[in-house]
């Protein structure tokens, strides 16, 4: 089927050729998808170093201590450590990428779950795996209410593509949003912490008991969505929970030893 929607693309690309979502100039041949090579490289990648639970990008301007080796800890996870075991996300949530996400998400650009997958995919790739490996993937779901709104789940389509590079289980109608609430992009902080407590529920939690899960997600602004999940999730029976995002919204922290 795949073979069959990439034959008739190319044959639509003669009169019609493809557009890139982004910057509207003409894809050539040698790019799948839909962004030009272009917009392709100046989406932002994080850069360690990195805090070893939540995966921020610090900023170190002076020799570490000998000893320890690369491992970091925020002043936040310090001061309050997150229900999740770590977490990390691929790029940066700001220009191109910013704006792609939105064209997926909110002008209902579904195909362009394809692009994004594959920078998750890349980052893998890249020998960023998760320690220990997962048994079971999941995401974080959409209330019934965004998703018909919506009519696709964007966290699921990219679960879903990393379960099938991983050949990991994907757990999907397990892990559910139960109320509706306000969109968190337009919360500050504790409004955050507010707004998604007690959201989610484990329907099934004998499957999930004692298993290493990676949780997916689309954009990681403050953690509180995820560390929710991670919380209900453990509460539920899992042995471990890692958090994987496609794009990271916080910016780079001064690293501290205090």
């Amino acid at each position: 089927m795949k073979d069959l929607i990439s034959i008739f693309r190319k044959v639509m690309d003669i009169p019609f050729p493809r557009r890139c979502r982004v910057c509207n100039s003409i894809i050539g041949e040698e790019k799948k998808g839909d962004i030009c090579i272009g917009c392709w490289r100046n989406i932002r990648l994080i850069e360690r170093p990195l805090c070893s639970y939540c995966g921020i990008s610090l900023q170190i301007s002076y020799d570490l201590p000998e000893g320890l080796n690369g491992y970091y800890i925020c002043r936040r996870c310090r001061e309050t450590p997150p229900e999740f075991d770590s977490a990390r996300s691929v790029c940066h949530y700001d220009g191109i990428l910013k704006r792609l996400i939105h064209i997926y998400k909110y002008n209902r650009v579904k195909r362009l779950g394809d692009d994004l997958l594959s920078l998750m995919i890349n980052y893998i790739k890249s020998g960023n795996n998760i320690h220990p490996p997962p048994n079971i993937i999941m995401y974080v779901p959409l209330h019934r209410r965004r998703l018909k709104e919506r009519g696709f789940d964007q966290s699921y389509i990219l679960a879903r593509g990393i379960g099938d590079y991983l050949n990991i289980l994907l757990i999907t109608d397990n892990l559910s949003k139960t109320r509706h609430t306000k969109p968190q992009a337009k919360l500050s902080r504790n409004e955050r912490l507010n707004n998604i407590k007690g959201t989610f529920i484990v329907k099934r939690p004998e499957e999930i008991r004692k298993m290493n899960i990676l949780l997916i997600d689309d954009v990681f602004t403050t953690g509180t969505t995820v560390n929710e999940c991670a919380m209900v999730l453990k509460k539920g029976g899992a042995g471990r929970v890692d958090v994987l995002t496609l794009a990271r919204a916080v910016r780079s922290v001064t690293y501290d030893f205090c």
